[in-house]
């Protein structure tokens, strides 16, 4: 059966080149595609810092993302295994309506194993 909201324009994550096939980045690089990421990608527990805690504050399931929103430029924080951190706010629809979600996400200083650094969602709260 199809999704009611499967007509509905919303927000396409990554277009696919001709020929690919369907796929969420398996380290997407910015804040935000982090975000789309856990929300389309069926929640990894690699994005995240505690993907129990995300998974009380984020409903589910997603239906649909109708919005992203981000300052564009990450705060310098430099404290422990953290350089910045960011904050993306989404508007989701799920089977209870409409709910916006803001992300807070830190990025990892790279290590010697991990060259690059990575950004990882560090909590989400529901907005009433």
């Amino acid at each position: 059966r199809e999704s009611l909201f499967s007509s509905l324009p919303g927000i396409v994550f990554c277009p696919l080149a001709a020929g690919a096939e369907p796929a969420v980045p398996d380290q997407p690089t910015y804040p935000e595609a982090v975000v789309m990421a856990w929300l389309l990608g069926g929640q990894r527990s690699d994005l995240a810092l505690d993907k129990a805690a995300l998974q009380a504050a984020v409903p589910g399931p997603i239906q649909r993302v109708i919005h992203v929103q981000y300052p564009g430029a990450a705060t310098l924080v430099n404290r422990g295994d953290f350089v910045s951190e960011m904050t993306v706010q989404t508007v989701v629809e799920t089977s209870a309506g409409q709910q916006t979600i803001q992300w807070l996400l830190v990025e990892q200083r790279p290590t010697a194993e991990e060259k690059t650094s990575r950004w990882r969602i560090a909590s989400a709260q529901r907005i009433e």
